[in-house]
């Protein structure tokens, strides 16, 4: 599915699905929040249900190891947050502003981010939620 499409069915909800969708994501992000502390018990990468091990840390994040498949990675791997580093409020108004279709440009001189940083997450945002409607 194009992002193009995407857009046109986003912009074909009604304010009730929007909302909806809306904190579909921002649970998703307020999830990858809460499970900084816990051991993952499925490996993002060969997704199964294996013993992880610790391996150091890594930009203050915890890293883990799959026994499984030997790869590395922290608990936010393979999540809408990877790589993330604005505000968990600048998150949601991105995603507003995405669901709105407000123009990048408008909402990078709302928050005083760049162009590239809100493009990028507005990406993050509709690559989720093309998973979420080909599932």
């Amino acid at each position: 599915m194009k992002q193009s499409e995407l857009l046109k069915i986003i912009a074909s909800l009604t304010p009730y699905q929007k909302r909806k969708l809306e904190m579909y994501i921002i649970d998703a992000f307020n999830l990858n929040e809460t499970d900084k502390d816990t051991r993952p018990e499925i490996c993002p990468y060969c997704h199964k249900k294996t013993k992880m091990i610790k391996k150091g840390f890594k930009c203050g994040k915890q890293r883990y190891q799959c026994k499984e498949c030997k790869h590395v990675f922290t608990y936010n791997s393979h999540t809408i947050t990877m790589y993330s580093k604005i505000e968990r409020s600048m998150f949601v108004q991105i995603v507003l502003d995405t669901l709105s279709c407000v123009p990048i440009k408008q909402t990078a001189a709302d928050l005083n981010l760049s162009i590239p940083c809100i493009f990028e997450n507005r990406h993050k945002i509709l690559c989720a939620l093309e998973k979420l409607l080909t599932i």
